[in-house]
């Protein structure tokens, strides 16, 4: 008899006792019951989803996965991206990657970018607009 569950993809019990859902693709998992795809599905079929910190990946027909805005980096330059060069999204949306939101700029120019924004959004918050400063 199968135990009930709250999921409705449950299928029960496999011979080795572990837990298993059937994915939105239509393969049996035993990893998470909120699988839209089997990991055999996702590799076999490039498609793209949002990682836990909010960046889209595309996953590879060789196996593995990239970064969507790397992707449209690359494409855009001709060429792959370099050890120290970075992506940078212009307006902060991380989900946003066409190719007028992405800036290709090296790991230190980044980090200040970064710093940057920071602390313009401080102080425009917490400073007042009057003590602003633009480039």
């Amino acid at each position: 008899m199968t135990r009930k569950s709250k999921y409705p993809n449950y299928l029960g019990k496999n011979e080795k006792g572990r837990p298993q859902y059937v994915a939105g693709c239509g393969h049996i998992v035993t990893s998470k019951p909120n699988v839209v795809k089997c990991l055999d599905c996702r590799r076999a079929d490039p498609s793209t989803y949002v990682n836990k910190t909010g960046y889209v990946e595309v996953w590879q027909q060789g196996g593995g996965h990239k970064y969507e805005h790397r992707i449209v980096a690359e494409e855009a330059l001709g060429r792959s991206l370099k050890s120290n060069e970075c992506v940078h999204h212009i307006n902060g949306c991380k989900t946003d990657n066409r190719n007028e939101n992405l800036l290709v700029c090296d790991r230190g120019y980044h980090r200040w970018l970064e710093g940057e924004y920071a602390r313009r959004f401080a102080q425009m918050m917490f400073g007042g607009m009057e003590k602003m400063t633009w480039i």
